[in-house]
């Protein structure tokens, strides 16, 4: 297994900024080093560091999926070897798998090991890896490989308000970018600056729950998570348009699926209907996340006063 991370690590690229680095790796063995998106964002100078110790400059960018969280980034002359790609089919949830980094030194890399915890659609657009495991802060644009050293996709690391998640975006979504092969200044990785906007979270009385099962509300609350996870850093990153379409296509799913649900259905309903009103994708962005909040918030206040039960005999799990 050592041998086939260590392999697999042949591919792996240290991106040097102006004061600080990232990680991507090798896509192609003609100049293709894929990260993601908000790795490099804002950046206008990078600096790629392959594993042969060699040094190249990123003097262009190839192509970019801002609702995806990629970037693909065009260097001269040809590089190592890229790694296999596993087959077409999504990997199975249980799976082990690697991911990358560096030393704190920045000398050497290291690898982790990483389980494949679940795979989950959060739209028609997207699905994604939810990784188990204990890794650094520093992996988004880390190659996620597979047991066998094959390439299953590009790492992101996603803040929410239950911790930091490490997510995978399958490679199906990196191989159009390679295709297009774009020419891009590196000015394509300018980051729109941040907005003030006063919040307007929804304060729910508990009864907006009455009829909800706690398994219901359970589904509820990780599909609205999980649309913030990756909503989140898109608006963060300047995509203020596919942030909103990630937030907007999540609640009409979770209108349509959770009848058992009608009251929470009513405030995402509502949500839907306050943002269509609005011209301004920013101010859509953030109706529905103020929505979105204010479920979360009392779907807590529920769990709280009514902790699930537990069956005779078995201990509770310990929840961190």
């Amino acid at each position: 297994m050592a041998d086939i991370a260590a392999r697999a690590a042949e591919a792996f690229v240290v991106l040097e900024f102006e004061s600080s680095y990232g990680v991507g790796f090798i896509a192609s063995a003609d100049g293709h080093v894929v990260t993601s998106l908000h790795v490099v964002a804002g950046e206008a100078t990078i600096t790629a560091n392959l594993a042969d110790g060699s040094r190249a400059k990123v003097k262009q960018v190839a192509a970019l999926d801002a609702r995806r969280d990629l970037a693909v980034l065009k260097l001269d002359g040809e590089l190592g070897t890229p790694l296999p790609l596993a087959p077409a089919k999504l990997a199975e949830e249980g799976s082990s798998a690697y991911i990358y980094s560096v030393t704190s030194d920045g000398a050497r890399t290291r690898w982790f090991e990483a389980t494949i915890g679940s795979v989950q659609v959060l739209s028609d657009w997207l699905t994604v890896y939810r990784l188990e495991g204990n890794f650094p802060s520093d992996v988004s644009g880390s190659p996620l490989v597979s047991a066998q050293g094959e390439l299953l996709g590009v790492v992101t690391v996603a803040d929410s308000a239950q911790g930091t998640l490490q997510l995978g975006v399958p490679f199906r979504y990196v191989a159009p970018l390679l295709e297009k092969n774009e020419a891009l200044p590196m000015s394509a990785l300018k980051v729109a600056p941040a907005v003030d906007r006063q919040r307007a979270v929804p304060e729910h009385a508990i009864q907006i729950l009455d009829g909800c099962s706690a398994r219901g509300l359970e589904a509820l609350a990780g599909a609205i998570a999980s649309a913030i996870n990756i909503g989140a850093p898109a608006y963060n990153r300047g995509d203020i348009d596919a942030c909103y379409r990630i937030y907007a296509e999540t609640a009409k799913r979770l209108v349509k699926t959770r009848g058992d649900c009608p009251g929470p259905r009513k405030a995402l309903q509502e949500g839907v209907r306050r943002a269509e009103a609005l011209d301004d994708p920013d101010g859509q962005a953030w109706v529905m996340r103020d929505t979105f909040d204010g479920l979360l918030a009392v779907i807590e206040k529920y769990f709280q006063a009514r902790p699930p039960r537990q069956p005779p005999g078995r201990k509770p799990p310990l929840l961190n």
